[in-house]
């Protein structure tokens, strides 16, 4: 059996590889994973007696499963399970028996999942915020503020 490589073909290499690890990575039913890349039985059956993907399946269980992935395959997982949510949240947000401060507080989060809102001092990218860290002997304070917006000083060398 001969799966043509063309760049638009099911059978493209990266398409290929793209199917190995999607499938690999268990996250998605595999129907779910063959419609969403268009792939009808007739051609899973001839992917499947595929040497070449039953190559690179091989290689992307190995690579998925290995013990230093380990904070990949949660970080993964983890997205996925929040993404699979949100539609539920979703839901509760127009939920009439839901209390106002439930909606409010699942709709901060989604903001916050989606990066727009307020963000805390600690959420700031680096130049955002002041750290300031004083040891005087067994003593230490450490203080985080916002960065005010820059006031330009203005002064003269007198020497």
């Amino acid at each position: 059996m001969d799966l043509t490589l063309t760049s638009n073909s099911v059978f493209s290499e990266d398409r290929l590889v793209f199917l190995a690890r999607e499938i690999a990575m268990d996250i998605h039913d595999l129907g779910d994973i063959l419609k969403r890349l268009n792939i009808t039985p007739t051609q899973w059956e001839d992917i499947q007696r595929s040497p070449r993907f039953q190559g690179y399946l091989n290689d992307a269980v190995v690579t998925w499963q290995s013990a230093l992935n380990g904070p990949e395959r949660i970080k993964v997982k983890s997205l996925a399970a929040i993404e699979d949510w949100l539609s539920t949240a979703y839901g509760y947000l127009h939920e009439d028996k839901l209390a106002l401060r439930d909606k409010t507080e699942l709709a901060k989060l989604i903001s916050r999942l989606a990066g727009v809102g307020e963000r805390s001092v600690n959420e700031m990218p680096v130049g955002e915020k002041i750290s300031i860290t004083i040891n005087m002997g067994d003593q230490t304070m450490h203080v985080d503020k916002a960065a005010p917006i820059p006031k330009i000083i203005e002064h003269e060398d007198h020497l």
